[in-house]
């Protein structure tokens, strides 16, 4: 993350946002009206302006504006942004849902895919020990495969 901070923003801003908890950008929600948009519009023009690297980040905007701007905030828990490629979820074919793998398996409400190939298929282990279930990390992929499961095809 310093390096995406530090192209956007410098050395010195780099080094302060590096020191703070990471805020995802993959569910976000403000009112139409809130400080975060014209913040975040601002600060991200200021980015491409002395952009020097491959890829500008929102995420690392939307820390400047969170942080540096002191733009109030609420964390959601994970399984409001569940972040697919640092922990695959487990599939509660029973409940035909995606859960946290840790107990108490909590459902996943928003699974982020994550991963560079978005399109390959994940095996997911079932919580009830029955083995796995083969999907993609997209609604239509999930829902038919915990259908599937739960006919037993």
């Amino acid at each position: 993350m310093r390096e995406r901070y530090r192209m956007a923003f410098g050395v010195e801003t780099a080094q302060r946002l590096a020191r703070m908890p990471y805020v995802a950008s993959g569910v976000v929600c403000a009112s139409a009206t809130s400080r975060l948009w014209p913040l975040w519009r601002s600060r991200f023009q200021s980015a491409l302006d002395q952009w020097d690297g491959d890829r500008l980040c929102d995420q690392s905007i939307l820390n400047h504006v969170v942080y540096l701007e002191n733009t109030a905030h609420h964390r959601l828990p994970s399984f409001c942004n569940w972040i697919g490629h640092l922990a695959l979820p487990m599939a509660d074919v029973a409940a035909g849902a995606l859960v946290e793998p840790s107990y108490p398996r909590a459902p996943i409400h928003i699974v982020a895919n994550s991963f560079t190939d978005k399109g390959a298929p994940r095996r997911l282990l079932r919580t009830d020990g029955k083995g796995t279930i083969e999907c993609t990390l997209t609604l239509s992929s999930v829902r038919d495969a915990l259908l599937a499961a739960r006919a037993g095809t």
